[in-house]
């Protein structure tokens, strides 16, 4: 009985590290495409237009370069949130165009990447591995991994960050930032004002669309950029 039990153990722990390792390279391989598609596709002048936005939005010297942090900032906003002269959002035209050669394993993360958020939580814990958050919107404690760029963020700090469901585990995409300490309670008011202006339904339309279009202003009360 107990080594029949034991067995019925070791082989699901070995399906559900095969099914997150399917569910990683899935996200890897819809990363690879969106931004070789970006690179591609996305028109110069609309690149140009962003930008301009961008460095609006975080207050930002117009006519400064972007450093290495803040251009990785950039493209994740240029492709996730931003909204073009047409009226959609790079993520959703790339799904639109290769939504015939995705895997569904690939299509069902696409599905959670549109719905993702810039969002703000409070970082709890943090190892080598992994760190331990609240997201502030549904006060949720969970724990999240890095994915490609490393999440540069203390036990204690205030953060933005986009998290997305992929297999067993919640991976961060995209860059971090943290906010000030001078300006922590500022922004958590305005995070409050938004969340109680749309209901107390925090997966209210509403709350998802005011963190698509003004999530990364809170950048411009970051520690570093």
């Amino acid at each position: 009985m107990d080594q029949k039990r034991t067995s019925f153990i070791v082989d699901f722990n070995e399906l559900k590290k095969e099914k997150q390792r399917k569910s990683d390279q899935a996200l890897m391989d819809v990363y690879g495409l969106l931004f070789t598609y970006v690179e591609k596709q996305a028109n110069l002048r609309e690149k140009v237009r962003a930008k301009h936005l961008f460095s609006h939005k975080i207050d930002f010297p117009r006519n400064q370069a972007f450093d290495q942090s803040l251009q990785l900032h950039f493209e994740h906003w240029f492709v996730f949130d931003y909204v073009t002269v047409i009226g959609s959002r790079i993520f959703d035209l790339f799904v639109r165009d290769y939504k015939n050669e995705l895997s569904k394993p690939m299509l069902d993360l696409c599905g959670h990447l549109m719905l993702m958020t810039l969002e703000p939580v409070k970082v709890l814990k943090e190892t080598r591995e992994r760190l331990t958050v609240e997201r502030k919107l549904t006060g949720d404690i969970e724990e999240v991994e890095s994915f490609l760029i490393t999440a540069e963020v203390s036990k204690g700090d205030f953060a933005f960050m986009r998290i997305v469901p992929a297999g067993f585990s919640h991976k961060i995409i995209g860059p971090v930032f943290v906010i000030d300490d001078s300006d922590v309670k500022r922004v958590e008011a305005q995070v409050n004002d938004a969340i109680d202006s749309t209901g107390k339904e925090v997966e209210n339309v509403r709350v998802k669309r005011f963190l698509k279009e003004y999530g990364i202003d809170f950048m411009r009360y970051a520690t570093h950029r």
